[in-house]
């Protein structure tokens, strides 16, 4: 992560413009040439249009005004489902993308001397509820691989695998089908299996609750370099018992919803560190000072004292369940099984790894399940008692008292790992078979 001196980190008030680009084709047809749109400018000076603009992520309408338009030019904005695009950023850089959608309404009002047309617009807004969906996905497909391929579903909208980031697990035993919208689909599956998606700038986006979009130049927002202008703890917040940060700066079009940012308050230097924005927004007007960037990071109230001290508590039994359920909740029922033979194999046969059921699961950098956000997500599974914990549960009875003793595998597992990756540990292991998004090994020194 770097926060060097670049355009994400410094500050120029003041020298700032707005663009805002209408059609000529609708969003969910691809918008077509920019060039054969409306381009609307705007940067303070007194010949140039004044506009304000509240841009709101993720899926609220945003929103922009601007005065004193023509008769003839306000009569063609007052269309729908025409592509809307706002670019807005300090003069000294280029204009920087902060909505992409679909517009929604247009309409005039008289306000004394001025008259102002509102624009109301919708991140991927007709893609998203014009599209249905009637599909299968089998026993074990990857959730990445069903998730893209319902959100190519979503006309006019970009999928990018880049901006996929789920851990590897697949559909539950049974599979699922799915015959209604798309979006639903897509919910339904972000609840199941904790993840959040979206459309920003006609790009869609799906995410592990517990993650963030990595990004080679992290914004830094602080009193050094002009942006931050306030920063408090949230005492309250749309998500139950959950609290977190607020934070107001100067604009900053580099702050991306999900992605990171970096706070550094004199004022209140307990805020300080590195926070994921889950909500942004960015207000401003070419003729007032208001240029803006507000910043919501949401944050589990008491995450470590509270998962650290709640699940130490726990039964060997929920132990094994919770550790499934953070290792394997996406995976089949032969996939958590397999998982819960490999911690089955480590308690009953000590060694560096740790002795016992517990000592086992909580031995230090071995289950990543158990870091202390993964755990609160392990934690908040348990107390919903949502299908999957359920689920994990069942696996864990039948593992812990022995009704489960083999998968079909052709040896103990004592080892496992993402199939996507290949770590240089390894090497020094007997490989037995892939199960979903998981390989698994022996090790070829187990005794007993």
């Amino acid at each position: 992560m770097t926060t060097t001196e670049d355009p994400t980190n410094i500050a120029h008030p003041y020298l700032r413009q707005v663009e805002v680009i209408i059609g000529p084709l609708p969003e969910y047809k691809g918008g077509g040439k920019e060039s054969d749109g409306i381009r609307i400018f705007g940067d303070g000076s007194n010949d140039a249009f004044r506009i304000q603009f509240q841009i709101n992520k993720p899926w609220l309408p945003s929103n922009v005004r601007i005065y004193n338009l023509s008769a003839s030019l306000r009569n063609i904005l007052h269309t729908e489902a025409a592509q809307m695009i706002v670019r807005a950023g300090w003069k000294n850089f280029d204009l920087i993308d902060i909505f992409r959608g679909s517009l929604l309404a247009s309409f005039s009002n008289r306000q004394g001397a001025d008259i102002i047309t509102e624009l109301i617009g919708f991140s991927g807004w007709y893609g998203k509820n014009r599209a249905v969906t009637s599909v299968t996905f089998a026993e074990g497909t990857q959730l990445k691989d069903a998730v893209m391929q319902l959100a190519r579903q979503l006309e006019g909208v970009t999928v990018d695998s880049k901006r996929i980031s789920l851990s590897p697990r697949g559909i539950q035993a049974g599979g699922r089908s799915f015959s209604e919208a798309t979006n639903e689909a897509l919910q339904k599956l972000s609840r199941e299996y904790g993840f959040s998606w979206g459309i920003d700038l006609g790009v869609f986006y799906a995410i592990d609750d517990h993650l963030s979009f990595a990004s080679n130049s992290v914004p830094v927002i602080s009193g050094r370099n002009g942006y931050l202008l306030r920063s408090e703890p949230m005492l309250s917040s749309p998500i139950p018992a959950v609290t977190g940060v607020s934070v107001s700066s100067l604009f900053n079009p580099y702050v991306e919803v999900r992605g990171q940012f970096v706070l550094e308050s004199i004022i209140n230097p307990e805020l300080n560190g590195t926070y994921v924005a889950h909500t942004v927004a960015h207000s401003g007007d070419t003729h007032s000072n208001q240029f803006n960037t507000e910043i919501q990071s949401w944050v589990v109230g008491g995450t470590l004292p509270v998962t650290r001290t709640e699940y130490k508590e726990w039964s060997d039994l929920e132990l094994l369940a919770g550790t499934i359920y953070g290792e394997a909740r996406g995976e089949t029922t032969r996939g958590k099984q397999a998982v819960g033979l490999t911690i089955k194999t480590r308690a009953t046969h000590p060694s560096w790894w740790g002795s016992g059921w517990r000592g086992v699961m909580l031995q230090k950098a071995q289950f990543t399940c158990w870091n202390d956000h993964n755990a609160a997500a392990i934690v908040a599974g348990k107390e919903a008692n949502n299908h999957a914990w359920q689920d994990c549960y069942r696996v864990a009875q039948q593992i812990y008292s022995g009704q489960v003793v083999d998968v079909g595998l052709s040896l103990s597992p004592t080892h496992y790992c993402a199939k996507s990756i290949r770590p240089y540990w390894v090497k020094s292991l007997q490989f037995i078979e892939t199960i979903g998004g998981h390989n698994f090994y022996h090790d070829p020194g187990l005794r007993g």
